[in-house]
């Protein structure tokens, strides 16, 4: 890259020698990174240096003095630099030497050392700080450069000055004189811009927010100098909408693939430019702005829809094609493919970011966008070859799939002792070789060793977590998500490649070499293993596809005192002995330990016995932290202490509004994406009893009202946390479901529960009525009809089924967006962004049950036998030996059977039935014996059947109410007869 940027100096303004000398001693000691290619729309210069004149190079530094007297020696600088220009116009400053830059640096010609005084840096705190610091704005005004950042910046500064001039006086004297500012104009006009150019490139980064400024962006197809769009897709930009992402791609497939001729000419602007050659370097994308532009929308997608990762490898495929139309220099051509090639499948395997946000990452896509690039090198006429960093990300990607048909039968027929070698189930199994039961990451690792490269220890253990012990004998497959870039152990891992604590606690006793001790990595494994939940046998799974713990046979023959021994020690035992060894809790091992610590105070003392800087825990402990040291806490260890925080039993109300207090100051520096990781242990543990909250139900229900309408005003409800919701809402309605059904077995008391109002319709309306009877009065501000609890669980179950319509709103849009792929249905209908699987939907149905919603279940119903009825889909599930837990719909039938049916008119209790049969779901439906073993359930669910035999008293009272009306209109028929009889 150096030497094609030396040689285009060379070529356009024949550089002496000895700055090309200079140049290339540089790029000796000099990273390769850390270099710009010349080309680039920023270091782009219009005309040759003139005589007297130094080449400036294309980064401009700027003085670190900070005091006053600095900045007025530097603004007498100016003022005489101004003066020798009106007083020698025939040798102008312009491009001489800055004094702002160290001298090594400027007589080296290396760029300035200070990145905060960057073009970069300054357009960012410019435009995207609501009032720029004055520092920053003095920094762009003494910027003396032709590149198109530091001449809008001016413009702009310029333009604020000239409206203000009595506050902006210095800012006057810091700009170019108008002398100076004239040629700089003159030059950006010969490099092919215009006045209208400029202004719409203003327009653009003036927008109010990065959502505007994208739109503003998209506005005109025209071609917009690279550093814009590489300024919206920066780190820290705010989009939030996947139509305007998806816009940029379409941008940047449009613009990655087409090249403005020299010749050419643009008309975007309602007039003819001719295309000079430092425009074209401004709006030609080079190979490694399209690599820098590849990475951010990589992040970008992983944030907003990680499955659009699908169209930006469909791009990259795209321009590798693309890159064989030149004939000239064919192996440099294909070396600049492999190295795009090898750089995607990186960028489509990198998950930062993305694990703590979703609970169900979407593998399946990550596998089919780097799927798409090598279905592509096979198809050309050379394949391009994978480096190691290639195959690590290919590796990476596989090990956090859910396993195949083959892994799922090699992990069955391992044994319950240890090692856990594999049994051979049939006849084919005992003609199997030892490799053939390998995962597919440990093949793909074979295949890269077969390449030439050696496996280190990232690979060693990757294959531990994937079945091969590093002594060749089998392990666990773990489905666990893979980061290229974080650095792993093997003795870390043989212990998570383990089904229970107790086997974990062997490996954690026997290290690869006996020379090794434990570190943080096992202790944080060892301590993960020890908090896993057991296995529930009612879902079918396997071990290592999740972090459960399952059970295996205990040796009959062991002595107590050797299971005793062989027994894995408690959390508390295991920190002890942590201690002692003198190891500290930080990272992995502290957010594990804080996030399941038996109480707030035990959380306080691992936070207190760690390495983490004082002024950190402290900003965690105190009533009054302090914002910048709160937002230096790591994210996932402040979710690990809000999640303790919130379940705290002792002063439970004032632990929850603390939490909450340090999650709203703590997103005044973090962006939206993080609220479902949060706010979800609030709104689960807000679903607890009210008075072990010291509050009644109504101020329960407003309090979560209140919580829910905030984080969707500022952060949006995706549907982690609709889920959430739900589920909240199903746990305060249960015990009040529970309570009405004690009510029933007192008649007065269940008639005066105005709760019971929420599953007799007919009650409801003859309430309606009745009050419709009654006197309007003006409303009060001491009237609390409106907040009473039957009001506000209607208005919660409200909430909640306008949270599911914008969901399932919102999905359609995506769904338009993503076009079609190779992904399996089965796999995008388990990551579709609405509540389509069965676990979510189901705890929706049982929240829509509990609160009387029973003609929205019907509609959910229907609806979920549309969205799950396709063939292709069907044949997908068909073709499967057991149906996914994800996609077992039986429970949710069940509840409709057992809740919504009976209280259901009969005409729409048919409906159902009929969108049934016409669709291909092929459901099984459930009879009355499988709806009343699912009432008969787990103890959990011992309020589903409170609130059926509720709704049975609810249909005996309204069947009792109507008997007793037709026998009062029978009585009013009789008597009016008898009357007229009478008369």
């Amino acid at each position: 890259m150096l030497r094609s940027a030396i040689w285009e100096l060379g070529r356009a303004w024949q550089v002496p020698r000895h700055v090309v000398a200079g140049s290339k001693g540089i790029s000796q000691s000099v990273s390769h990174g850390s270099l710009r290619h010349a080309s680039s729309a920023q270091s782009a210069r219009a005309s040759p240096p003139r005589k007297h004149q130094h080449l400036e190079p294309d980064s401009d530094g700027l003085s670190n003095k900070n005091n006053r007297s600095d900045r007025n020696d530097l603004r007498l600088w100016l003022a005489a630099d101004k003066q020798r220009e009106e007083s020698t116009p025939d040798l102008p400053s312009w491009t001489d030497p800055t004094p702002l830059r160290r001298g090594t640096e400027r007589r080296l010609g290396m760029k300035k050392s200070w990145t905060t005084l960057s073009p970069s840096y300054l357009l960012e705190s410019l435009l995207v700080k609501d009032h720029p610091d004055d520092g920053v704005r003095r920094n762009a005004a003494m910027i003396r450069s032709f590149r198109l950042p530091v001449v809008l910046m001016q413009i702009r500064l310029r333009q604020e000055a000239e409206a203000d001039p009595e506050n902006n006086s210095e800012i006057l004297e810091l700009l170019p004189s108008e002398k100076q500012w004239q040629k700089v104009m003159d030059i950006v006009y010969e490099n092919g811009h215009t006045k209208e150019s400029l202004d719409h490139y203003l327009y653009i980064l003036l927008g109010a927010n990065d959502e505007e400024r994208c739109r503003r962006f998209l506005e005109q197809d025209t071609l917009k100098p690279l550093f814009i769009l590489s300024f919206l897709l920066r780190t820290g930009s705010a989009i939030r909408n996947v139509a305007t992402l998806n816009g940029l791609l379409r941008y940047y497939r449009d613009r990655s693939c087409s090249t403005p001729k020299q010749d050419g000419t643009d008309s975007a602007f309602g007039r003819e430019t001719q295309m000079t050659r430092s425009r074209l370097a401004m709006l030609n994308m080079a190979p490694d702005e399209f690599s820098r532009l590849m990475s951010r929308f990589a992040d970008h997608c992983r944030r907003l829809e990680p499955r659009l990762l699908t169209t930006l490898a469909d791009i990259v495929a795209h321009r590798i094609r693309w890159h064989q139309q030149s004939s000239d220099h064919p192996t440099k051509i294909y070396h600049v493919q492999c190295d795009l090639f090898n750089s995607a499948l990186g960028a489509l395997a990198n998950r930062s970011g993305l694990a703590t946000r979703h609970k169900q990452a979407p593998n399946a896509y990550f596998w089919e966008s780097q799927r798409i690039l090598l279905g592509m090198s096979d198809q050309l006429a050379k394949p391009l070859l994978v480096d190691k960093a290639g195959f690590k990300a290919i590796r990476a990607v596989l090990a956090g799939l859910p396993k195949n048909q083959a892994e799922i039968h090699s992990a069955m027929r391992h044994s319950q002792t240890w090692p856990p070698y594999l049994r051979p189930g049939d006849g084919m199994d005992e003609k199997m070789e030892p490799d053939e039961a390998w995962t597919r990451t440990v093949r793909a690792g074979t295949m890269m060793q077969e390449a030439g490269f050696s496996k280190d220890q990232n690979d060693e253990a990757l294959d531990v977590l994937q079945g091969l012990a590093y002594d060749g004998t089998p392990a666990i497959q773990q489905r666990t998500p893979v980061n290229i870039k974080k650095r792993l152990r093997v003795w870390a891992a043989s212990i998570k490649a383990t089904r229970n604590a107790q086997e974990a606690w062997g490996r954690f006793q026997h290290p690869p070499e006996k020379w090794q001790k434990p570190g943080l990595a096992e202790y944080a494994a060892m301590f993960e293993k020890l908090v896993a939940r057991d296995a529930d046998p009612a879902v079918s799974s396997v071990p290592g596809n999740n972090s459960l713990n399952f059970p295996v046979l205990q040796e009959a023959n062991l002595a107590e005192f050797e299971k005793a021994r062989l027994r894995a020690p408690s959390v508390n035992e295991l920190y002890e002995q942590m201690k002692l060894n003198g190891i500290l809790p930080s990272g992995q091992c502290l957010r594990i330990l804080v996030a399941n610590a038996e109480s707030l105070q035990t959380a306080h003392r691992y936070l207190m016995q760690s390495t983490m800087p004082r002024h950190q825990w402290l900003s965690l402990l105190s009533n009054n932290p302090d914002p910048e040291a709160l937002g230096e806490v790591p994210l996932n260890l402040f979710a690990a202490y809000i999640s303790v925080c919130a379940r705290d039993t002792e002063q439970p109300r004032r632990k929850m509004v603390r939490a909450m207090r340090l999650i709203e100051i703590r997103f005044e520096r973090e962006p939206r994406l993080w609220a479902p990781y949060l706010w979800e242990p609030i709104l689960k543990n807000l679903g607890q009893h009210h008075v072990s909250l010291g509050i009644s139900l109504g101020e329960q229900l407003q309090l979560v009202m209140h919580l829910v309408r905030r984080i969707q005003e500022s952060h949006g409800f995706p549907l982690s946390l609709f889920h959430q919701f739900s589920r909240c809402l199903k746990r305060i309605l249960r015990r009040e479901a529970v309570a009405l059904l004690a009510d029933t077995k007192l008649e007065d008391s269940a008639t005066k529960n105005p709760l019971g109002l929420l599953y007799d319709r007919d009650a409801r309306e003859v309430q309606a009525v009745a009050q419709d009877h009654l006197v309007c009065e003006p409303p009060t501000s001491d009237d609390s009809e409106d907040d009473s609890p039957l009001t506000l669980v209607r208005r919660a179950a409200g909430c909640l089924k306008e949270l599911f319509g914008e969901l399932v709103a919102e999905e359609k849009k995506r769904q338009a967006l993503l076009g079609s792929n190779e992904v399996s249905r089965l796999d995008s209908m388990l990551l579709r962004r609405d509540p389509v699987s069965a676990p979510i939907v189901h705890d929706y149905m049982l929240s829509l049950a509990f609160a009387g919603e029973f003609e929205e279940m019907a509609r959910v119903v229907k609806w979920l036998m549309l969205e799950w009825g396709k063939g292709s889909l069907i044949e997908e599930l068909e073709a499967l030996d057991e149906v996914p837990y994800e996609a077992d719909m039986l429970d949710t039938l069940c509840v409709f059977r057992a809740f919504a049916e009976p209280m259901l008119e009969q005409a729409t209790a048919d409906s159902v039935l009929d969108v049934l049969n016409r669709s291909m779901v092929g459901w099984t439906w459930p009879d009355d014996e499988l709806v009343q073993g699912y009432l008969n359930g787990r103890v959990e669910d011992e309020a589903n059947k409170d609130l059926s035999e509720v709704l049975k008293w609810v249909r005996q009272h309204q069947q009792r109410r109507r008997r007793q009306s037709r026998d009062r209109a029978i009585a009013d028929v009789d008597e009016r007869l008898g009357n007229k009889e009478h008369n």
